[in-house]
């Protein structure tokens, strides 16, 4: 069982927001004490072995614990299950050779693998099933994984020989989390989630007017906000929106979001449209790993809640328009300000002033830069038109 008393778990929860706390490895409960005493709203607590986790189920009896008799990745499927998106987790990784620290078994007992060195399947299963990128993970034993440093209690050269393996830490959590190695008793790997302080990847741009500031442009708003923060994104995406009393043009508005935009990339979404709940876990990897110049998706439009449109785009694309068996518009063209453009290709090109398909001008110079685009293959912007609202004419 880890040294867990060895770091200061009110810090991780005033530094990072963490109100949860999961553990692999419940062993006689001596981590599990110390999680408890500090100020997490729920704490869960996995443990293999049937004889170990009857003797601390009886007890740990507060409401806000609970634990679990199964191997660690089933556990943690469980204890993901049951923890909401916007919370912020930390996570404690002692799972391996079950039941040895405490006389339940050998280290050199004869088990499958994944029983035996389970992290990587766990950290998988977490960053898989976790859409909050701001957990926090701490690792034990990392002599294990990395047995040549300089650790204050090491073991045997023949056991670390026996039991060495490899995980790429840098590989699981190097685009979301700052990675530390600590190397007092056996070893310690943690993950904290990226400083505020690093360069805005995504400016997102909504363009608005008094008349659905209020309305449209505020629900927007405020549903995007739920996405960025419960996918652990507010240090990756500024979200910016402009509204007037009607002295501005939608060309000049958009214009001037240009202008303010401090992302790597940006796309605008207009006030009375909407993208899927996935939008930033889609777009976000590619820009990242592949930097494109732009990243184009789907686009289904409704024209007063009636006829269906689903748009495809690229800068090699012709305009056209073609109705299949079932009466939906296949549409395809250039790729539109409502794509995902690399900044520097978008703030190139300005906007004319006006109020009605002041998007077509720009469209047609930006498209003639595009270098390298990639699609992402499924509907992610919806573009509802309603004529009683717009405002475009």
């Amino acid at each position: 069982m880890g040294e867990l008393n060895l770091h200061d778990l009110n810090k991780y929860i005033s530094d990072y927001g963490c109100n949860v706390f999961v553990e692999t490895g419940t062993g006689t409960g001596t981590g599990l004490t110390y999680a408890i005493g500090a100020n997490f709203k729920k704490v869960f607590s996995i443990e293999i072995n049937t004889i170990l986790y009857n003797n601390c189920r009886e007890r740990f009896t507060q409401g806000n614990v609970k634990l679990i008799n199964a191997k660690s990745v089933d556990g943690l499927k469980q204890a993901c299950a049951n923890i909401i998106p916007a919370d912020t987790c930390l996570f404690w990784l002692d799972a391996h050779f079950p039941g040895a620290d405490f006389g339940h078994g050998g280290y050199d007992d004869n088990i499958p693998h994944d029983d035996k060195y389970p992290l990587e399947s766990e950290i998988r299963l977490i960053l898989d099933a976790r859409s909050n990128k701001r957990d926090v993970f701490i690792v034990d034993d990392l002599q294990i994984y990395e047995p040549d440093a300089n650790y204050e209690l090491k073991a045997k050269t023949e056991f670390l020989s026996k039991h060495k393996q490899k995980i790429n830490f840098e590989e699981l959590f190097s685009k979301t989390h700052d990675i530390t190695r600590d190397y007092r008793h056996q070893g310690f790997i943690i993950m904290t989630p990226k400083s505020a302080t690093e360069k805005t990847e995504l400016s997102i741009l909504i363009p608005s007017t008094p008349r659905r500031a209020d309305s449209l442009c505020k629900n927007l708003i405020g549903y995007l906000t739920r996405m960025i923060e419960s996918g652990g994104h507010a240090n990756a995406v500024q979200l910016l929106w402009l509204g007037d009393n009607y002295t501005m043009s939608i060309g000049k508005k958009r214009n001037l979001l240009l202008s303010m935009a401090e992302g790597e990339y940006l796309a605008f979404i207009d006030d009375d449209d909407s993208v899927a709940e996935t939008y930033f876990d889609d777009v976000l990897p590619i820009i990242r790993q592949q930097k494109p110049d732009v990243v184009t998706y789907k686009c289904v439009t409704m024209v007063d809640g009636g006829r269906k449109t689903i748009s495809s785009y690229s800068k090699n694309y012709e305009y056209r328009e073609t109705t299949d068996g079932n009466g939906v518009v296949q549409w395809t063209g250039k790729v539109a300000h409502t794509m995902v453009w690399r900044s520097e290709i978008a703030k190139r090109h300005k906007f004319p002033e006006k109020n009605w398909q002041e998007d077509m001008d720009w469209v047609k110079l930006a498209n003639a830069d595009i270098g390298t685009e990639i699609e992402i293959p499924k509907p992610l912007y919806f573009y509802r038109m309603y004529h009683k609202v717009s405002e475009t004419r």
